[in-house]
């Protein structure tokens, strides 16, 4: 069975969130400087109204945090129903994904911090205030990880065994298929 799976999954959920939310930042910062240098150009060159129009594209950009805020709450829900229908053989390995849910916790700190680094940085400022979802979730992604794992190995080590693992306690697919 797989054993290891759960704690893949949240390793390769935090290094996906914390990687989108980078490509958010630095997408929105390069259209803000490009926004600027546009706007510096005087009015000869371009008019007054190609200019208003290039400013209305700039709250196009903000999708990144609304698609980061959609890829958190999809991920998460997916970790948990793969967790309730994973089964289980051995609730040994509960101290196992314990030792690496903590390593992965210190991970999302860290991504954390390089977070709160990088939006508190004077080209990135601007940028990180504009996205309110992806800047509440990584400043608080340690802890919104280590719920996550700890809801999700309740969930994963804490039924029971008998009925091949499937939430509800029932085996009728499992006998249908064999």
């Amino acid at each position: 069975m797989n054993k290891k799976g759960l704690a893949s999954g949240i390793v390769i959920m935090s290094i996906f969130l914390f990687a989108f939310a980078i490509f958010s930042l630095m997408s929105l910062t390069m259209w803000t400087q490009f926004e600027d240098a546009i706007n510096t150009i005087d009015n000869d060159s371009i008019s007054v109204e190609v200019k208003a129009k290039i400013s209305l594209l700039g709250d196009k950009m903000l999708w990144g945090d609304k698609l980061f805020a959609f890829f958190f709450v999809c991920l998460i829900l997916a970790y948990f129903i793969s967790a309730g229908a994973t089964p289980t053989e051995s609730p040994e390995y509960f101290f196992v994904f314990s030792g690496i849910l903590i390593v992965v916790t210190i991970l999302a700190m860290f991504l954390s911090n390089s977070w709160v680094y990088m939006a508190n940085n004077v080209n990135f400022i601007t940028a990180a205030a504009d996205l309110n979802f992806t800047n509440y979730i990584l400043s608080y992604f340690p802890l919104f990880t280590f719920f996550t794992g700890l809801f999700a190995a309740a969930l994963f080590y804490g039924r029971k065994q008998s009925g091949g693992g499937n939430l509800g306690g029932g085996s009728q697919l499992n006998d249908l298929i064999e």
